[in-house]
């Protein structure tokens, strides 16, 4: 199976490797993708994050920022992972066979699972459904823990350059 896309991707990775505008095409749209959803994410975790209570956190717009953030980090997301095929499948054999690769493919795994977390306590916060002040600490902790991932799916992307 794994020979079988090897040579379904062959004419792509030949592509790949004899360009030399490809390959920094695709690393910047990966970048710049990861700069735009992951910005708006981290930016938005650090406002949960450093807001002093849920009042002053609805108060300063934090939580509006929290609601208009996921249309633009669901596309940053979608687009990492378009440009993330076409990284990968340049070097399959190399990606398939990496621990690297398969951390970073779990670390982003576990952001989307948590990114569906946040979004049931944001609408906990916005519905009123539950405790406001539970809802509140769920979005804090998951905030903490997508500032994990959003890092180390960065580290593991750049130490798979250097792999």
């Amino acid at each position: 199976m794994v020979e079988g896309l090897i040579g379904f991707f062959a004419p792509w990775a030949k592509l790949y490797a004899d360009s030399k505008w490809l390959p920094t095409g695709v690393a910047f749209i990966h970048v710049a993708a990861l700069l735009w959803g992951g910005g708006r994410a981290v930016t938005a975790d650090l406002l949960a994050l450093r807001a002093p209570s849920l009042e002053g956190y609805r108060s300063s717009g934090s939580f509006r920022f929290l609601l208009e953030s996921h249309r633009d980090v669901v596309a940053g997301l979608v687009i990492a992972a378009l440009s993330g095929v076409a990284l990968s499948t340049a070097d399959l054999e190399h990606f398939l066979s990496s621990k690297l690769y398969i951390a970073k493919l779990a670390a982003v795994f576990l952001l989307l699972a948590n990114g569906v977390l946040i979004k049931r306590y944001e609408t906990s916060l916005q519905t009123g459904t539950g405790t406001g002040e539970g809802s509140w600490r769920g979005t804090r902790r998951h905030a903490t823990i997508s500032l994990v991932l959003w890092f180390s799916a960065v580290l593991l992307g750049l130490s798979l350059v250097n792999e």
